[in-house]
């Protein structure tokens, strides 16, 4: 990587372009390293870094030409990055000119792509992961084909490094272990059908079950007889929604000129008038078929056409009255929906043979697939005991079928991703096993569980190949699942989640609400995904002529043109929304209740964007004195270039305070202001090298010419997939991928990458 350097209009203009610097015409050996990186180092830099307490405990004076090994150039790395960002020597300290910086650039990248690719680098090992919450949800959905609710009972997940899919930062607590067992159950439940076919369950309520309007003394040798116009009813439990069969034990005593009647309900809803001929001499059992809805329901039979006359001269015409024995509600009779889960669990069953010579099989598929990988033997007959033990005590074989299911999903196999060493002695890195590296690439691009193609060649044992696994990643990415990438990599990468947290004073900005932030986060995952998709290059996240947006959220950035509740892609004539920077939701998160925050939008680019966080502050030193009394944007920024004149508080802010002060013409809220009060926004900011950025639209082209930024993208990248945080060796193998890779790489270039290299195909070993 060269710098170029221009003045224009007296300030110093800087701009990067990438090179393939094996041919570098800067020397990479020792004197080459004295006269560029070693000069800057000894005039600007040893001062602070160096000595028996060097700041931020980085000693440079170790820091040679013939510097060749991880930690050392892990050291030039580190330079090499803080030059780029120009934010070394801090503010007060005689700064290097662009001529040294440039020799030292081109002497310290020559040297990283010439000896990094030498190295064997560690590709580290990751920290058995729990699944997170979404993880689980997609994990249920993928494999069985139900959406379930479960997860919102359990613990939040905890972040690590910005991400939720993080082995050292999850926790896992007897609450977890609670609220799992009781999903468990819900989920195996909703997957397995208690229906067989031609063996529709039959529910009888006697008599002396029922409820009369007559009360007690209707109810009399195990019938209700109702003396006048009455009703009985029972609440019958049914399993779902489908086609049910009422069966009626009635009987009358009939008299005067029409037969006994009786209305059939369901709930207070007549279905049926039964025209009663049956007599205690000649019973007769009333059936018919109707579509009910599952869950509790009350079936009533009423008596409706009472006859009395007691004068009548014919004793058996003198009383017309209704006797109900008993009711039943049969089914359901049709061909139950069964779940993609019970459809793949029962074509495993030989359909033949007892319950143990069924289960077997059934068992083994069930676990290949829930645990992600094949059962041992001793977990084949663990999980079998708990089925065999279920029967023992009276349960049917699909009873303890999910009972079978329910213990395989609170299994830490199912919980947790866990990679087990091939060779747990060995002292070498080695390949990770082809049912763990199919977990990982599923996870990583669709936060979900491998589908069947990816066990086909896991169990072939080709997925290891190189080729085969970039085939495989390219398929993924083309998959309606890859919106993972959008929802759960990009939302949390870019904060999208603390939308749900944010509150907006009302009083300042009252067309804030839940609505329009879960809008807010919609249009900037759908500019995700379109940017992964269409196989834009990276840079085109941060600066894009398109956005995506539904009526309200159009209304609230005064776009004019006309929109419905249904988001839709949109073009965009000006430098103000294309791109995330330009995107509501990032303003909301980066704000205060009751006003913008530069220092917040800085420090979220510095750490999000530019992949250079800056330290935390100091104790006592997190916030403006008389923070309270700042309620304009002049007075805010006043406040702040006080702040800045605090030596220990300058080194930070001067540069995270210009980026986030080029985003105050969009406020709290994400809305566009040209002026606040009668004064026109000041959205300009000097960085501390002189270069000077006047508001969005020069955000946009600093951020799309800083190869800190690809470096950024792909860094977050390489954290979510591997599930940890970049080691030294890591970072050096990001420099190789990003130089090889170009400078302009899509989202999609960038996964595959990360898919080829060592430390997401192989691991350390614990020896």
């Amino acid at each position: 990587m060269i710098v170029h350097e221009r003045y224009d209009g007296g300030v110093l203009v800087r701009s990067f372009v990438v090179l393939l610097l094996a041919g570098s015409s800067v020397a990479q050996d020792a004197t080459g390293f004295d006269r560029s990186v070693g000069r800057l180092l000894e005039g600007h830099c040893i001062q602070c870094h160096g000595g028996g307490s060097p700041k931020a405990d980085l000693d440079l004076r170790g820091l040679g030409g013939d510097a060749s090994s991880v930690a050392e150039l892990g050291m030039l790395l580190g330079v090499r990055d803080r030059l780029l960002a120009g934010d070394m020597p801090p503010p007060g300290r005689e700064r290097p000119g662009h001529d040294q910086v440039k020799t030292a650039l081109e002497w310290a990248n020559g040297a990283l792509a010439a000896r990094v690719g030498r190295l064997k680098l560690d590709p580290g090992r990751a920290t058995i992961r729990r699944l997170s919450r979404v993880e689980y949800v997609n994990s249920i959905r993928d494999l069985f084909g139900i959406e379930t609710e479960v997860a919102e009972t359990f613990p939040a997940d905890d972040l690590g490094y910005g991400f939720d899919n993080i082995g050292d930062a999850v926790t896992f607590s007897t609450l977890h272990i609670e609220k799992y067992a009781v999903a468990a159950e819900k989920v195996a439940a909703d997957v397995i059908s208690m229906e067989v076919p031609g063996e529709p369950a039959v529910r009888r309520i006697q008599a002396a079950e029922m409820a009369s309007t007559l009360g007690d003394r209707s109810l009399r040798g195990g019938a209700h007889f109702l003396f006048t116009n009455g009703r009985v009813s029972a609440t019958v439990e049914l399993p779902r929604r489908g086609r049910y069969l009422l069966r009626a034990g009635v009987w009358a005593q009939q008299a005067g000129p029409e037969r006994a009647k009786a209305d059939l309900l369901v709930e207070r809803r007549r279905v049926k008038t039964l025209k009663v001929k049956a007599t205690r001499e000649k019973r007769e059992v009333y059936e018919f078929e109707l579509d009910m809805e599952g869950g509790s329901r009350r079936v009533s039979l009423a008596f409706t056409n009472d006859y009395y006359r007691p004068d009548d001269p014919v004793p058996s015409e003198r009383d017309r009255n209704l006797v109900v024995e008993w009711l039943e509600v049969v089914g359901p009779i049709d061909q139950p929906p069964l779940t993609r889960g019970h459809r793949w669990l029962f074509a495993a069953d030989p359909g033949h043979g007892g319950a143990a010579r069924r289960g077997r099989p059934m068992l083994r598929e069930m676990l290949r697939r829930i645990w992600r990988r094949p059962p041992t033997s001793s977990e084949m007959s663990g999980v079998g005991g708990v089925m065999k033990d279920k029967m023992a005590r009276g349960a049917s074989f699909r009873e303890a079928l999910r009972l079978a299911l329910a213990a395989a999903l609170v299994s830490p196999n199912f919980l947790f991703r866990v990679e087990l060493p091939n060779q747990p002695d060995s002292a070498v890195a080695e390949d990770i096993g082809p049912w763990q590296l199919a977990s990982r690439l599923s996870y990583f691009i669709w936060s979900s569980t491998p589908d069947d193609e990816l066990y086909r060649l896991a169990a072939k044992g080709t997925l290891g190949n190189g080729e085969v696994l970039v085939r495989q990643a390219l398929r993924m990415l083309r998959d309606p699942k890859a919106t993972a990438l959008a929802t759960q990599f990009a939302s949390q990468w870019l904060e999208l989640r603390n939308l749900a947290d944010a509150s907006p004073d009302p009083g300042r900005f009252p067309g804030y609400t839940d609505a329009l932030a879960a809008d807010l986060r919609t249009e900037t995952e759908r500019f995700f995904e379109s940017v992964l998709r269409e196989g834009r290059p990276v840079q085109d996240l941060v600066d894009a002529p398109y956005t995506f947006v539904n009526a309200r959220l159009a209304q609230h950035y005064g776009l004019e043109g006309a929109f419905d509740q249904t988001f839709r892609r949109v073009a965009l004539k000006d430098g103000r929304r294309g791109g995330i920077l330009g995107h509501g939701s990032v303003h909301v998160v980066t704000s205060n209740p009751t006003r913008t925050s530069p220092v917040k939008r800085g420090k979220w680019l510095l750490e999000n964007i530019l992949g250079t966080p800056p330290p935390p502050p100091p104790p006592g030193a997190d916030s403006f004195p008389g923070e309270e009394s700042i309620n304009d944007a002049a007075t805010l920024r006043a406040r702040m270039a006080e702040h800045r004149k605090n030596a220990t508080c300058a080194s930070c802010h001067v540069r995270m305070d210009a980026l986030g002060l080029t985003m105050e013409n969009f406020d709290a809220v994400g809305r566009w202001r040209g002026s606040e009060g009668a004064r026109p926004v000041d959205a300009t900011g000097e960085l501390p090298d002189g270069r000077k950025l006047d508001g969005i639209a020069a955000l946009k082209a600093f951020v799309r010419r800083d190869p800190l930024y690809v470096r950024c993208v792909a860094k977050k990248l390489f954290v979510y997939a591997i599930g940890r945080d970049v080691s030294d060796a890591d970072a050096l193998a990001l420099e190789l991928l990003v130089s090889r890779i170009g400078d302009a790489p899509s989202l999609e270039e960038l996964v595959l990458a990360i898919v080829r290299t060592d430390a997401f195909r192989r691991r350390r070993s614990p020896g």
